[in-house]
């Protein structure tokens, strides 16, 4: 990753305000400008958020806590909520995210957003699919074997072992009193 500051004035990167930086890289068109308390949150936001193969440089743009016409409140589905707060976005980047049935995408990466109940629904089909799919079971042996004490025994793991193909991970927000699970898949 490259770091520049690039400022009007020669004052040091304040930490007690928002400073506004440029996120892009040399290989995409990819551009992205955030505001951050730092040049480490910056650094922060792209390596837990952005493909790290691709060369990222960091601008400083300017300085100052200045709000942006695209960071006015603007209103977005809970679940692009979640997603956004899970990943730190501001208005212009939850734009950016799309949707695709049950899956969210930012850029290169994929979640699954569900509400509690609907987590509980998508772990159980999950594990009856694995069940069908995967387990071996010779049909003469089949009568003999439990799917509920099997998935009893696989939801010891949690949730996110089945739902996030990614890294295993389950991550709780709140959105207006309502908790979203949130599941890499990618």
């Amino acid at each position: 990753m490259n770091y520049y500051i690039k400022s009007n004035n020669k004052k040091k990167e304040r930490k007690e305000t928002m400073n506004t930086y440029t996120i892009d890289n040399n290989k995409t068109s990819e551009k992205f400008e955030k505001q951050f308390k730092s040049m480490d949150d910056a650094r922060h936001w792209v390596i837990n958020t952005l493909d790290l193969s691709k060369e990222w440089n960091i601008f400083l743009l300017s300085e100052g806590d200045t709000k942006k016409e695209n960071d006015k409140p603007e209103m977005f589905d809970e679940k692009i909520q979640a997603l956004g707060k899970h990943l730190d976005l501001n208005n212009e980047d939850l734009r950016m995210i799309e949707e695709s049935g049950d899956y969210l995408s930012f850029g290169d990466k994929q979640f699954l957003v569900l509400t509690d109940d609907e987590a509980e629904k998508k772990w159980d089909e999950h594990l009856d699919s694995y069940i069908k799919e995967c387990l071996e079971i010779p049909e003469h042996l089949r009568f003999y074997f439990d799917d509920e004490k099997w998935k009893d025994d696989a939801r010891m793991d949690g949730r996110g072992h089945s739902l996030s193909s990614y890294d295993g991970d389950e991550h709780e927000i709140k959105i207006n009193e309502t908790e979203y699970f949130i599941y890499r898949t990618n």
